[in-house]
């Protein structure tokens, strides 16, 4: 048994003089390989981690890599997300990158995207940051040729000015410079179809509709479900009142957010415009957040039907148009 033991103690230093050796060596002489890609999930083994490496062509031995890891006290260290290693770097090097912060080695870029963002702004602050051309954002969110369920309940798609407005979450990312415009169009796509998962609704799209409107008109949380309530109200009339007269929806068509329209503005012939058609415009005018769609799907109850700028900048909210004019005056 003795002996065993020995042969044992022997050959596992034995493999770790070889291992160390071919670690050196790689160390000192590698480094002229390709970055590629590692993504790593969360609760990964060793074992997956150096099956990982070697797919990707990182490692030629991942038992060995394993090994070493195990002996280096780095095997339950690794950190979930994506690294980029080196095909020539040495194990040492790989344990350092993938036991530190993810995405490290990477040309990546965090990037906040606010709500009420139109996909115009959302392609400015991408090509500005240089995660994707604007043009080619702009081509990506024009089609709606991405497997999501929900895009096939999209109407009217001729008339939209972009097929992906509305659908484009919000929320912050990190994309590597220079990533294609569909992997991150796809990628917004993917989060708003995690946050719709929470709220049940017959009509994606006309949720998406009215919350975009009320992304772009309410104040923020203190009135949100208040304007919501005003549009329902009117939504669910049959005479003039039926039209939202949405100031953002004729910004929408303009393409800036001019602070006071003038009458020809309200009066453009626009599938967008609120102030000459009745009920929802023919697409979302920005990109709403979670609260919008929210208040979009819970109105306040009320018997509101106008609202408008008081003298002290906030949402005065009326029954009838006298009142109206005299809150808002």
């Amino acid at each position: 048994m003795k002996k065993l033991i020995k042969t044992i103690i022997l050959a596992v230093v034995c493999l770790m003089l070889i291992i160390f050796t071919f670690d050196f060596i790689s160390d000192v002489f590698g480094g002229s390989g390709t970055e590629v890609d590692i993504s790593v999930p969360d609760g990964a083994t060793g074992g997956q981690v150096a099956q990982l490496l070697k797919e990707e062509g990182a490692v030629e031995h991942p038992t060995f890599f394993k090994i070493y890891s195990t002996l280096t006290g780095s095997n339950t260290k690794y950190r979930s997300g994506d690294f980029a290693v080196n095909t020539g770097d040495s194990y040492a090097k790989i344990l350092k990158i993938m036991t530190g912060n993810p995405n490290s080695g990477k040309n990546t870029v965090k990037i906040t995207i606010p709500e009420g963002f139109e996909v115009e702004r959302i392609a400015d602050a991408f090509d500005k940051a240089g995660v994707t051309p604007r043009e080619e954002f702009l081509a990506a969110a024009s089609t709606d040729e991405y497997d999501f369920e929900f895009l096939k309940d999209i109407k009217n798609k001729s008339q939209r000015k972009y097929v992906l407005e509305g659908y484009l979450f919000p929320d912050t990312y990190t994309f590597s410079k220079n990533t294609p415009a569909k992997t991150v169009v796809e990628t917004m796509l993917k989060e708003f179809e995690q946050v719709m998962s929470k709220y049940p609704t017959d009509n994606i799209d006309q949720t998406v509709i009215l919350a975009s409107i009320i992304e772009r008109e309410a104040l923020g949380d203190s009135d949100r479900h208040k304007v919501s309530s005003v549009f329902h109200n009117r939504l669910n009339r049959s005479d003039y009142l039926s039209r939202l007269q949405s100031c953002a929806t004729v910004q929408y068509i303009l393409g800036e957010r001019k602070a006071v329209l003038s009458e020809a503005d309200t009066q453009i012939e626009s599938p967008y415009n609120t102030y000459i058609h009745p009920g929802l415009p023919a697409g979302p005018i920005a990109n709403p957040g979670e609260a919008a769609i929210e208040a979009a799907l819970n109105p306040a109850e009320t018997e509101y039907l106008y609202f408008g700028l008081n003298k002290n900048g906030e949402h005065a909210f009326s029954k009838t148009y006298e009142e109206h004019l005299r809150l808002t005056r």
